[in-house]
């Protein structure tokens, strides 16, 4: 069976401060998706990062929380690598990340990616 696989960065890496939020990514026509949370560096002492997917089936006005669990675990730490996979994506999605303790200069290095499978 052939596999059609789009690579689509959704927060690049960068040292973060605050909170944030991807752009909407239309998901119609492909079948699931891997997302990847890479946390490289931590900078200062902020408490927490928590990164999830919600979704939106009116092209990106209104989002909800997935059926099916989207949440990476919780960071505390310097680094942290962990994927979870989608496949009941609605009409699209987004990521959004919410920090606690962010500062001037005080936040982490971290990227989101996705992975995109279309299974022809």
């Amino acid at each position: 069976m052939a596999r059609t696989l789009k690579k689509i960065t959704l927060l690049s890496s960068t040292l973060r401060i605050a909170s944030a939020n991807s752009e909407y990514q239309d998901a119609e026509g492909w079948d699931e998706a891997q997302i990847f949370l890479l946390v490289t560096a931590k900078a200062g002492s902020p408490t927490t990062l928590d990164v999830k997917v919600t979704y939106s089936s009116d092209g990106g006005t209104t989002y909800a929380a997935p059926k099916t669990a989207a949440a990476f675990t919780q960071v505390t730490g310097s680094t942290a690598a962990e994927c979870i996979q989608l496949t009941d994506m609605g009409g699209g999605f987004r990521v959004e990340t919410t920090m606690v303790g962010g500062s001037t200069g005080v936040g982490w290095t971290f990227e989101v990616i996705a992975i995109m499978k279309r299974l022809n």
